[in-house]
């Protein structure tokens, strides 16, 4: 399975969601954002690698692959662009990947980026802090999409929200999306999925939990 997180602006906590999936699922971290590299910053021991997400694809960094703690990573590369990679040679060096899930993380994004993923993602969730640019930029991505004949589902997720935001937002967007996840801002100033997590776990006790776990269909209304 592939899981392409993308951001729909700065800030909107789009590495750290791909990171925690990554993580709790044990799966492989692909930082695909474009010219940008963070995911080692977050990482637990802070990765000895020279080789990046282009020189995985273009086959000259074979061993571009980190092995951390708890979740493999291919770091992003802050030098060239995805469109310098042929699609079909980009499609065959993922295929060689021998990883039962995948998360991608797409902070930031060109439609290239948006096209080659889309093709290949099995998931893709959208990540927002419900502001109106940010809104709109999902729905340019939908239509990204969908002018490429691209479907994969999609969800959103509204993320670092103040009180009142949620009934805002359910009352601005109107286009289709197979599940919609509203996350509120924390007073603490660690990721604000923690606390709503604890919450989870205290009221389902006997049940396994993960940082996933948190995200549970909503429909809208």
């Amino acid at each position: 399975m592939i899981h392409v997180v993308i951001g729909t602006a700065g800030g909107v906590g789009t590495s750290t969601i791909a990171r925690a999936r990554a993580r709790d699922d044990g799966a492989l971290l692909i930082e695909g954002s474009n010219r940008m590299r963070v995911q080692d910053l977050l990482a637990e021991e802070r990765p000895d690698q020279i080789y990046d997400y282009y020189d995985f694809l273009t086959g000259s960094g074979d061993d571009a692959v980190i092995h951390l703690e708890s979740y493999d990573l291919i770091q992003g590369s802050i030098f060239h662009d995805l469109e310098e990679v042929e699609e079909e040679r980009f499609k065959e060096r993922i295929a060689s990947l021998s990883y039962d899930e995948i998360v991608v993380d797409l902070s930031r994004h060109r439609d290239a980026d948006l096209i080659y993923w889309g093709a290949l993602a099995d998931t893709v969730y959208l990540v927002s802090d419900g502001s109106k640019a940010s809104i709109r930029e999902m729905e340019r991505i939908r239509f990204t999409f969908q002018r490429h004949r691209l479907m994969p589902r999609v969800v959103a997720i509204f993320n670092r929200l103040k009180e009142g935001e949620k009934e805002r937002i359910e009352e601005e967007v109107d286009f289709p999306i197979e599940d919609v996840y509203y996350i509120e801002e924390s007073a603490h100033p660690d990721f604000s999925i923690k606390n709503e997590k604890s919450r989870i776990e205290e009221k389902e006790a006997s049940k396994k939990k993960s940082f996933w776990d948190f995200f549970k269909p909503k429909n809208r209304q």
